[in-house]
């Protein structure tokens, strides 16, 4: 066999090991986008209940001296928010806050603190751990919860 007779063997071995290794790492690109292929949204389990657990308790240390959280969280996070990343949220935040000491907390403590206004809001917790990479936080959208 010449090499143009080996051409379309070529591609059609090349297309058969190209969906065996995409079935061989079910999940793996859905860690990075939603399930229709675009930007995560807040219903997606963004953050885990430990996270959470973690936020709450930085909150209370660190901003209920100005803050009460259902002012933060909720239908008010929500109108505020929506249409925006967690990325926004987690950059007002971390370069807004504590008042009089800002970015004074650590990139996890933000994300913690981000994840709890995100269960107070009503969006589900999952296994993964809201991230502090703000270029992924930015593809994360804030979405209003299903009716």
């Amino acid at each position: 066999m010449t090499n143009t007779e080996l051409l379309p063997w070529g591609a059609c071995l090349l297309s058969v090991v190209s969906l065996l290794g995409a079935a061989a790492l079910p999940g793996r690109a859905i860690a990075q986008t939603s399930p229709a292929g675009g930007p995560q949204t807040t219903m997606e389990r963004l953050y885990s209940t430990a996270q959470a657990g973690r936020g709450e308790e930085k909150f209370n240390q660190v901003c209920t001296a100005c803050h009460v959280v259902s002012d933060l969280s909720g239908s008010r996070l929500r109108e505020k928010w929506e249409d925006q990343s967690v990325g926004d949220v987690f950059d007002f935040i971390s370069n807004s806050m504590p008042d009089g000491d800002p970015g004074s907390l650590t990139k996890d403590e933000y994300a913690s603190i981000v994840a709890y206004l995100l269960k107070q809001s009503g969006y589900p917790a999952g296994d993964a751990e809201l991230p502090t990479d703000t270029t992924i936080l930015a593809k994360m959208k804030i979405v209003p919860l299903p009716k």
